[in-house]
């Protein structure tokens, strides 16, 4: 089975993101629930901003105490790196979709084949993934090793990577 890959949605972008993200997580515990670090960045923005606005409204209303300027410097680094984390996050999409893709996937009996027709073809057998996910708008094949490659494709392809996996019997952990 050939797979040809030319473009990618947004959405695909957003969830390849957050899958890499967890890629050694997932390597671990392949079950574990995607975080979406396009909600967990701006949450971490707020709540830093929040604790911070308590503690200068503490110190405003006049109650002393030593660990209040403490409290407000932690919550003001923690707004800081939180910025520069959404920052990196979005940053990361924009290259995501703006990458030339021209990627073809080649599925046989012995693994797949990935080729970008940019630098040498990669093969990666069966027996060097752990498992696949089958996300909403992508399909992943995790690694069994920290070391191994995690192959992502479009999930436009999701029926035809099922049935072959299917008919050809490849015994890896399939997680919907």
């Amino acid at each position: 089975m050939v797979i040809e890959s030319t473009s990618i949605s947004k959405d695909y972008a957003k969830e390849y993101i957050n899958v890499v993200s967890m890629g050694g997580t997932l390597i671990k515990d392949p079950h574990k629930k995607i975080r979406d670090n396009f909600v967990i960045a701006p949450g971490l923005i707020f709540v830093s901003f929040f604790v911070a606005g308590i503690a200068c409204l503490i110190k405003l209303l006049g109650i002393t105490a030593s660990y209040v300027d403490l409290i407000i410097a932690l919550a003001a680094v923690l707004f800081v790196l939180s910025i520069f984390y959404y920052i990196r996050i979005v940053s990361n999409l924009s290259k995501e979709q703006k990458k030339e893709r021209n990627v073809t996937f080649t599925f046989s009996e012995e693994g797949i084949n990935y080729d970008d027709h940019k630098s040498d073809a990669l093969d990666c057998k069966w027996d060097s993934f752990g498992s696949v996910l089958f996300c909403d708008h992508g399909v992943y094949f995790i690694p069994k090793e920290q070391t191994g490659v995690m192959i992502a494709i479009s999930g436009e392809h999701k029926d035809a990577i099922r049935s072959f996996l299917k008919e050809n019997d490849i015994e890896l952990l399939i997680i919907e």
